[in-house]
């Protein structure tokens, strides 16, 4: 290693040297002669260790508590092994030992039950047991897990793997039907779109620089495709539903993070069209962050993606005409998932219990809102209710705590039982048509609900309990309708003269750090005389965040009450793009305002809203078709690296990648 111009040789790893540092991969080059006590103890992830071949003593608990470690070889170099070395490695599957058996402490591989020791032929000092562990003598190379005969469906992916062990590095060359397969040299030998041509016997010979072992043979057997198969494609299930159309059904645990279901796919030489996302296809799939749903499914099923807790973003197409019940119920991370313009049918608590969903935007296509559709939404700020919206059912947006403002379109004839209950910061309500019941609790518990604004005559069906514990409100109603007392039902009527007053305030676009606050942002309206008074105000310069902006507005006519409203911006910082993730992780979305800079140094944290995040990740596209970049260093937090991230980016010299990174998405 270099340091102010002086080269080091590295020669020992210290006591504690790498304890506790979250590390998946250690290199011990051939300068080091000894590994100190508890030198890498308690590195849970740790799954790849090479020991150079100049160590020679390896300390007391070195490696303890390495809980994905699965195999090691030990040099020929190393005389002592210490006490409790590898204890607690419990994934611990194989030890290869290069040379003669070293002096060993005691509990070297306590509770690491499933070891097995492998010592080569002619060394010496080998017993059976050794240190408590099976100890195995072979020759060169050992095959301990042999590739498996397979039955799959045309179209399906073929995965075969063999596990070896031995001294030396192993090469790998696959064979069907005892031909040599160009370019299978890997321990894991993969068919894509299997066909009735790739049936036949598969084996692998797994060579060490002076012994080749032949694998057990694996039989392939690839099936005709008929209705009701199940076919798996890269990690996803279909099930076939007709000659030529199929639905998602099922995952393998295997899923990686970031998915696109297909609006068709081809198995052999058919080709099939996706229509459906099945019951429960992506149920508690705890991989999936990100979904892209490709043009040409309909329906996506009962409880789809139920409960996928890190699920992001979802993109959805227009075909996609009906979501049924649970459909993402309980993806607490779920931020965005903007519902396809052409939907009909929205399930019961479809997003139930989403608890990071920010916006629901619903189209005029939608006539009803049923039982729980968005309940325990607590981040949803921006709700928009579409114009064909006759019902409301029952517990629809119950203890959506960020929820300031609700408008109920006019054909709204139906508002359900505790359908907006608790929700804490909801200030006005404005009710734009001829609703005839609201029910028990519907406005029940909302302390800061000031105002409920009817545009229309009094329901015929209102309980003494719809406003329970909603006691700061005012009912407001236009001049003309009738039913109305005042009070009504313990709570003050006002008269709204003409038209009534109607508030509007847009969603600004976000801005960066140490923009002032100006017309693009505080430019709310009112329909009558008056005057605006904002917080923050005009001129204001924010730090990075998220902000409230709220508007007070005093009428000129004193028959109108003043009102108030707030927006919510988003104020981006200098720099990098990010977006901030509930697991207090940041994900790079962009080049921000770094377009013009030709190197850039990814921070392995960047403060928001007064929280520190981990940057852990690089997204879809997040400097694709930059061409002034020459120089990129990603740090040690980064694990991986989204679709196209830098795709296009044609003058890139240089990038610095650290051992951290474990993903790497398609044409990244």
């Amino acid at each position: 290693m270099a340091y102010n111009d002086y080269t080091l040789t590295v020669t020992q790893i210290p006591d504690e040297a790498f304890r506790g540092r979250s590390l998946t991969s250690v290199t011990i080059p051939d300068t080091v002669t000894s590994i100190g006590y508890l030198a890498v103890e308690y590195n849970p992830n740790l799954s790849e260790l090479t020991i150079g071949n100049s160590v020679t003593t390896i300390g007391g608990h070195a490696f303890q508590n390495c809980m994905e470690l699965g195999m090691v070889v030990i040099p020929a170099s190393v005389t002592t092994l210490g006490d409790n070395a590898f204890e607690g490695c419990n994934s611990l599957a194989s030890v290869y030992f290069e040379g003669d058996a070293p002096t060993a402490g005691s509990n070297v591989f306590l509770s690491a039950n499933r070891s097995v020791i492998y010592y080569g032929s002619g060394t010496t000092g080998w017993t059976d047991p050794w240190c408590d562990r099976p100890a195995v003598e072979i020759d060169g190379v050992l095959i301990t897990d042999q590739p498996q005969s397979q039955t799959v469906n045309v179209g399906s992916t073929v995965n075969f793997s063999v596990t070896a062990g031995g001294f030396g590095a192993l090469s790998y060359q696959w064979y069907k039907d005892g031909s040599a397969i160009a370019g299978a040299t890997s321990s894991r030998y993969t068919i894509n779109n299997a066909k009735a041509s790739d049936a036949g016997s598969y084996t692998v010979e797994v060579s060490s620089a002076d012994k080749s072992v032949p694998s057990d043979e694996a039989v392939l057997e690839v099936l005709e495709n008929s209705v009701g198969d199940v076919v798996t494609v890269d990690n996803v299930r279909y099930t076939i539903l007709t000659e030529d159309t199929v639905k998602v059904s099922g995952f393998e645990s295997s899923i990686g993070s970031d998915i696109v279901i297909e609006g068709a796919i081809v198995l052999g030489d058919q080709s099939y069209s996706v229509v459906e996302i099945g019951n429960r296809a992506f149920n508690n799939c705890q991989n999936l962050q990100h979904v892209v749903i490709n043009d040409g499914v309909t329906k996506i099923a009962d409880q789809a993606f139920f409960s996928c807790r890190n699920l992001l973003t979802v993109e959805m197409p227009d075909s996609v005409v009906y979501i049924g019940g649970d459909g993402f119920y309980g993806c607490s991370s779920l931020v965005s998932a903007p519902l396809p313009n052409y939907i009909t049918y929205l399930g019961d608590a479809m997003f139930g219990s989403c608890t990071s969903l920010q916006e629901i935007i619903i189209p005029a296509t939608v006539s009803e809102i049923r039982a729980g559709f968005a309940g325990d939404c607590r981040s949803l700020t921006n709700l928009v209710i579409g114009e064909n919206v006759t019902t409301i059912a029952w517990n629809a947006f119950n203890d959506c705590s960020s929820l300031t403002t609700v408008t109920i379109p006019e054909k709204v004839n139906f508002i359900g039982l505790t359908s907006f209950i608790r929700c804490t910061s909801l200030e006005t309500v404005e009710i734009l048509g001829p609703v005839t019941t609201v029910r028990e609790q519907a406005f029940a518990f909302c302390p800061n609900l000031e105002g409920i604004y009817f545009a229309g005559d009094a329901p015929a069906n209102w309980y003494a309990n719809t406003l329970e514990d909603t006691d700061m409100v005012t009912i407001y109603y236009n001049e003309g309708t009738s039913g109305w007392t005042n009070p009504w039902y313990g709570r003050p009527a006002i008269v709204n003269h003409g038209d009534g007053l109607k508030f509007t305030w847009a969603t600004p676009a976000p801005i960066y750090a140490g923009t002032p606050l100006g017309a693009e942002q505080l430019n709310a309206t009112v329909n009558v005389p008056g005057s605006f008074k904002y917080s923050p105000g005009f001129g204001t310069i924010l730090d990075a965040g998220t902000y409230v902006l709220n508007a007070a507005f005093t009428p000129e006519d004193p028959n109108y009450k003043s009102v108030s409203g707030a927006v919510m911006l988003e104020v981006l910082p200098l720099g990098l793009a990010y977006t901030y993730n509930a697991n207090g992780t940041a994900t790079v979305s962009g080049i921000g305002t770094l377009s013009e800079e030709t190197e850039i140094e990814i921070p392995e944290t960047v403060e928001y809203n007064g929280e520190i995040y981990s940057v852990t990740a690089i997204g879809e596209a997040a400097f694709k078709d930059n061409t002034t970049l020459t120089h990129v260093q990603i740090p040690d937090s980064v694990t991986s690296i989204g679709s196209e991230a830098f795709r296009g980016c044609t003058n890139l010299q240089e990038m610095i990648m650290p051992n951290s990174v474990t993903r790497i998405n398609w044409a990244a």
